[in-house]
């Protein structure tokens, strides 16, 4: 039962890792309108792993645990240390990209004032007018 549990894990945190990995592909093609449900999805699997985690930890207070079992319960460790990581590299570009924007837009409000000012701006005549008074 326990074994089969931590193999549970194993999967979701697999494809907790796959979804991180298709998080990264999106936030480096700065196309953040597909990034919502893979958010979606991944908060799924979290609540998923929650819930395997907390029957794996009623099922190991039970049992003897043996050495098998304990290198699965590493290797699931690593694994979820390499999503956090990935993690960490996608918030880190996420708010490079919104710099990168919020930069973008300030440029273009400068220069749409600039095109304001000195385009649109109505030129004063510098030409004199006369008015000739007959007698």
């Amino acid at each position: 039962m326990y074994e089969e549990k931590l193999k549970e894990k194993k999967e979701i945190v697999q494809k907790i890792f796959f979804n991180t990995q298709q998080q990264t592909q999106i936030i480096q093609e700065e196309d953040e309108e597909k990034l919502l449900p893979l958010l979606h999805e991944r908060q799924e699997l979290i609540q998923e792993l929650e819930c395997i985690t907390q029957q794996i930890q009623e099922i190991k207070s039970r049992i003897k645990i043996t050495q098998e079992q304990k290198d699965m319960e590493t290797e699931i460790q690593k694994k979820l240390q390499q999503v956090y990581d990935q993690e960490i590299k996608n918030q880190q570009q996420m708010e490079k990209n919104r710099q990168e924007l919020y930069q973008n837009i300030q440029d273009l409000q400068q220069s749409k004032k600039a095109m304001a000012e000195g385009y649109r701006k109505q030129q004063v005549s510098t030409y004199g007018y006369f008015i000739d008074k007959k007698n």
